[in-house]
Formats: structure tokens, C-alpha cells, sequence
């Protein structure tokens, strides 16, 4: 795992969730991936390079790594209200339990979105 920057900020992101149906993406009549309404929420953004394992076992390379306290969708798109340009698409979601194993707080890996 290599980090290149790894300054947390706690800051408001727009989260905008993937549409599925029975766990089937949508897609338009273009083949197009379907997105849902953005909804803004706090997260904990951390700038950092790193590999990680996706839910397939296969290594995928992060930009950066968000964390949660809601569960958020694998391939849904985020990015910071501060800079709306940059659009990073949720790789691969983690769940951590609380110690006493009751709440969860969720870490997502993201990649930089190309379209």
C-alpha cells in the first residue's frame, strides 16, 4: 500500500447514489448507467494512493478513501461540494462495527471518474 497524502478532513460531499432494481443496475435506452438524485452528506475525505481488494479478489487502485456513517453503493459517484469537478466513483465499501458491535461506520475507496 503506497500513500501518496493522507490529510482527513471532515467536510460535505454530494453523494449520488446508482439506480438499481433487484440489485440489477438501470440503464438508459444509450446503455447509459443510471444515477439517482444527489444528496448531500458528511463523510470523512482522505486524499491517499492505496491498493485494495474488490468484492470479485481483484486489486483495484484508489484516489481516495471516504468515510461514512450511512451505507453508500458500490459504482454510485461522489465528490466534494468544494469542488464539484472532481466526480470519484465508489470502488469498494468496507463496514466497520463500534465496539460494541452494534453501529457501523463505512469506509469506500474511490476512483477518479472518467466517463
Amino acid at each position: 500500500m503506497a500513500i501518496v497524502e493522507s490529510i482527513g478532513i471532515d467536510t460535505d460531499v454530494t453523494l449520488t447514489p446508482i439506480l438499481k432494481v433487484n440489485g440489477v443496475i438501470r440503464k438508459d435506452r444509450f446503455g447509459n448507467t443510471k444515477f439517482g438524485t444527489p444528496i448531500v452528506i458528511k463523510c470523512r475525505w482522505l486524499r491517499k494512493v492505496e491498493l485494495s481488494l474488490n468484492a470479485l479478489g481483484e486489486t483495484i487502485s484508489s484516489d481516495a478513501v471516504a468515510k461514512f456513517e450511512i451505507v453508500v453503493e458500490i459504482d454510485s459517484l461522489i465528490n466534494l461540494v468544494s469542488t464539484p469537478s472532481e466526480v470519484y466513483q465508489i470502488k469498494s465499501v468496507d463496514s466497520y462495527p463500534d465496539i460494541n458491535g452494534k453501529a457501523f461506520r463505512y469506509s469506500a475507496n474511490l476512483m477518479r471518474y472518467r466517463d
